[in-house]
């Protein structure tokens, strides 16, 4: 049955038909030579091959540069392997690129933080030695002022006391005074003869009534 499959068995070589002999251009013959034994070949292959073995051999690329088509999966494994390495490769750069812009911002931060805690702290400081400054000012004015307040107020009271210490001296001076006239007066009316005594007594105490 599997020569039936083939087709029909070509002529043996000695019964060539009489065209491949007697044919007048010697290329001709050899092209129709070539055929023959190309058949020849085909049907002694079918002869010992099945129907569906025959077929595939038929209907084999003749290509032999053609690829496997496991080596067409390897390849196209191969690919999605470089792909994906590839797209790895990518994604772990953009991470790191990342990390490393959010430790800059991050690292700026803490800088900015810094700075405003060192301006925070100098001018707490220029404030407080500003205001120790005018406490230290003030102070010394009002110990100025004090000063300067009792040395007042003890010039007033020393010269007060010396007024009224003057004031003191001219009336006992002027009491002497008074009295000395009045025992002169009082000796000269004496001298005189007067003897009133209410006028004797005036002439001795002549501010008492005043």
């Amino acid at each position: 049955s599997s020569r039936s499959d083939c087709g029909p068995s070509p002529p043996p070589n000695n019964s060539r038909p009489a065209l491949l002999s007697a044919s007048p251009h010697p290329l001709l013959a050899m092209a129709l030579r070539l055929i023959g034994t190309a058949a020849l070949l085909l049907a002694t292959a079918c002869a010992g091959a099945p129907a569906s073995d025959a077929v595939s051999l038929v209907q084999r690329p003749m290509n032999p540069a053609e690829p496997h088509p496991d080596q067409k999966a390897d390849k196209a494994v191969r690919k999605v392997k470089e792909v994906r390495k590839h797209k790895d490769e990518e994604d772990r750069e953009h991470r790191l690129h990342e990390n490393q812009i959010s430790e800059e911002q991050t690292r700026h931060e803490e800088d900015e933080v810094m700075k405003s805690h060192a301006v925070e702290e100098k001018s707490n400081k220029q404030t407080s030695l500003k205001a120790a400054y005018h406490e230290k000012e003030v102070r010394l004015v009002k110990a100025d002022n004090d000063e300067k307040e009792h040395n007042y107020s003890e010039r007033n009271a020393k010269r007060a006391a010396k007024a009224a210490q003057r004031a003191l001296d001219m009336e006992e001076h002027r009491k002497r005074e008074e009295e000395k006239k009045a025992k002169d007066l009082y000796a000269k009316t004496q001298h005189e003869g007067e003897t009133d005594p209410q006028a004797l007594e005036a002439l001795l105490h002549p501010t008492e009534g005043k």
